[in-house]
């Protein structure tokens, strides 16, 4: 049987059988949406999302608001991926939104491997010479 990755972290650092004894947090091997019906996955995703600090408009060049989600994802030791992201126009040549795809893989309670789809959009709160100069936020999980 292989050993988790908090067992090997702890001896290695010699902190005995808990690692957070000496405050060192060692993420599990196991990714927290493993053995979950696909419900309960999207329902946990949605919760890690909803906590991101997405909150209100942004105005930088560097998309802090759509980082918060990253950040949050990766902080609830899920693994993701970007499946693709585009700028969406209306009619013109100026960008309107910016929308990303991503796929979080897992194992399902039926031991079968599964997605939850993350669609993320933000929306341009700019104005009409540069709509996407200020920003909106928003993300679900399904």
């Amino acid at each position: 049987m292989k050993p988790s990755a908090t067992r090997v972290a702890a001896q290695y650092l010699n902190l005995g059988s808990d690692p957070r004894v000496a405050g060192v947090v060692v993420a599990e091997e196991r990714a927290p949406m493993q053995g979950m019906s696909r419900a309960k996955a999207v329902k946990f995703v949605n919760k890690v999302v909803e906590r991101a600090d997405t909150k209100g408009l942004f105005r930088d060049d560097h998309w802090a608001g759509v980082n918060a989600i990253y950040k949050a994802l990766t902080g609830a030791g899920i693994e993701w991926n970007i499946n693709d992201s585009k700028y969406e126009r209306d009619g013109g040549m100026m960008p309107i939104r910016k929308v990303w795809n991503i796929w979080v893989p897992f194992v399902s309670d039926k031991g079968k491997a599964d997605n939850v789809y993350i669609r993320i959009v933000a929306a341009g709160a700019g104005s009409v010479a540069d709509p996407l100069d200020t920003y909106d936020v928003v993300a679900y999980a399904t």
